[in-house]
């Protein structure tokens, strides 16, 4: 619906929660692991319940009642989960292929295990452009595509990719120039620290340039119903591309983690191209889910 603040609430509301928990269960109650688990259940029921009870309001354009919910509608369960088992599918597959990576990445040493550690939670920050745009191509070219109006879904996506490539630029920029700041936060060895700028340096560059084409793109596709297009494209990239190519880079050619990097950002390269590919072929207007 558009209602992006309202889900920005909830989300803030549910990581205060969870912080301050932490923070006293671990530093006040001295609970250990419990003082860390217990807050993040309490905030996620409680964002569970102020979602359900805003999904429930009836000021909305679009609500649930309770009468409803249990009533069966196979037709429409069965067009939710053309979309949903798909997505779910490719969500399972990626995580997979990060377990087998991660197994990968423990054989590269110490150095290299606590650069890529750091390294990844680096990356979180460069990522949040393109995956706070995501959401705006969902709610835009879903509309336009429950409109009826494919030729507009196709200018909003044109327009929402050249922002989105704007943005993550100038954010990606913004955010190698407080790496120096970040990394002193770090006790790490120089070979760590060496590594870290590596990874982080080929992260952010194609974290900006590409980025824009292989993430909110692809969910731009997805919601205009060509949800078997990304699976397939995500299966081809992340899990067997970015798998076979961070073996070879990584074990085979000696690259270690930076041989993973490059693996990372050249599956973006290829599902950018696929997705570009496929949107120019205009296949995505042929499909249809309501």
């Amino acid at each position: 619906m558009g209602k992006t603040r309202t889900t920005m609430l909830v989300s803030a509301g549910m990581n205060l929660i969870n912080v301050i928990g932490n923070a006293i269960g671990v530093f006040v109650l001295r609970a250990g692991a419990a003082g860390v688990a217990w807050p993040t259940t309490i905030s996620w029921i409680f964002a569970a319940i102020a979602m359900t009870a805003l999904c429930l309001s009836e000021e909305n354009r679009v609500f649930v009642r309770f009468r409803d919910m249990l009533r069966p509608q196979r037709e429409m369960a069965w067009r939710i989960l053309r979309v949903a088992v798909p997505n779910a599918a490719e969500q399972v597959l990626f995580q997979l292929a990060k377990v087998v990576l991660g197994s990968l990445i423990a054989t590269f040493g110490t150095s290299q295990i606590a650069a890529n550690g750091i390294g990844q939670t680096l990356w979180s920050l460069p990522a949040c452009m393109c995956t706070s745009m995501s959401p705006v191509f969902i709610t835009v070219v879903g509309q336009c595509m429950g409109a009826g109006d494919a030729d507009a879904a196709a200018w909003y996506m044109r327009k929402l990719t050249r922002l989105s490539l704007m943005l993550s630029t100038l954010w990606n920029a913004l955010v190698l120039l407080l790496v120096p700041a970040i990394l002193p936060l770090y006790a790490v060895t120089p070979e760590t620290r060496h590594y870290i700028w590596v990874i982080v340096i080929i992260h952010n560059v194609f974290a900006a340039l590409v980025q824009p084409f292989a993430m909110p793109l692809s969910s731009g596709l997805r919601a205009a119903g060509d949800v078997q297009f990304s699976l397939w494209s995500s299966l081809l990239c992340t899990v067997v591309f970015r798998t076979a190519l961070s073996f070879i880079l990584g074990l085979w050619l000696n690259m270690g983690i930076v041989g993973i990097a490059w693996a990372t950002v050249l599956d973006w390269c290829l599902k950018a191209l696929m997705d570009v590919l496929r949107f120019s072929s205009g296949k995505w207007r042929e499909k249809k889910l309501i």
